[in-house]
């Protein structure tokens, strides 16, 4: 695991690349449509749409095949909502 510098450095690095990659990301996501009618994700007044990430801890009885403990530094289940419409 590189030092927070290196990993710094490394990031601002490739941050032209990562904002151009996410850019298109973005415009194909908020592009799409469903039976010819583009998806309305549910903008703030502002005009701005929320992303709301979060992580959580599975019971070791519950958790699915493939997902590893959180507690042991390792992975763990994410979900995202974008827009306000979200469940």
């Amino acid at each position: 695991m590189p030092s927070s510098a290196t990993l710094r450095q490394r990031f601002d690095a490739m941050g032209t690349q990562w904002s151009e990659l996410a850019d298109q990301i973005n415009r194909a996501v908020l592009g799409l449509h469903i039976n010819g009618a583009p998806i309305d994700f549910g903008a703030l007044p502002t005009g701005h749409l929320p992303l709301d990430i979060d992580t959580f801890v599975m019971d070791q009885a519950t958790r699915p095949r493939g997902v590893l403990d959180l507690r042991r530094g390792r992975r763990s289940p994410h979900r995202a909502d974008l827009g306000t419409r979200g469940c």
